[in-house]
């Protein structure tokens, strides 16, 4: 996987765009659940890997040419789902973002207010995967903590609604 820094998808525009793309086709923004995204995805991709020849690949489907594509040992389980997982991965994360003229910050499509002393100054964001606290940093000082587990509940992550 390649991570980009936030709001510059520029820095691996082939995996951006190509993921725009599908995006656009399976019209993920009308999914209402995890199930139904899942299945626009997969008739996307079948129609992408089965019936597009590439030129690159002398004219054949990716299908074609690399035999094993449509294969996946991966099953997902929803009850298997662990959001503690998701919690120490983002907790690996540093978020920056710079302080508005508001005196706030937009983390995970919410505003986090409270930072005026900080206007137009970066802060750093990190996740605290015990009490599900987003910490915001200035200069490795802490300055606030801004509460994640609403945002970050189970349901929503199963669901895709983090940001909503």
């Amino acid at each position: 996987m390649i991570w980009n820094k936030p709001r510059t998808p520029q820095m691996n525009g082939v995996v951006e765009r190509l993921q725009q793309t599908s995006s656009c086709w399976a019209e993920i923004d009308k999914c209402s659940s995890y199930a139904q995204l899942q299945d626009q995805l997969d008739g996307q991709a079948l129609i992408q890997r089965s019936l597009f020849p590439v030129a690159r690949l002398k004219n054949q489907t990716r299908s074609q040419a690399f035999a094993g594509i449509e294969k996946s040992d991966r099953v997902w389980c929803p009850e298997a789902f662990c959001a503690q997982r998701v919690y120490a991965f983002l907790a690996r994360k540093v978020f920056t973002r710079k302080v508005a003229s508001a005196g706030h910050v937009t983390h995970f499509n919410k505003q986090i207010y409270g930072l005026s002393a900080f206007k137009g100054q970066y802060v750093q964001l990190c996740l605290n995967p015990n009490t599900l606290e987003w910490q915001i940093f200035h200069q490795h000082q802490l300055i606030k903590t801004s509460c994640a587990a609403q945002a970050l509940a189970k349901d929503r992550l199963l669901n895709l609604s983090i940001f909503q």
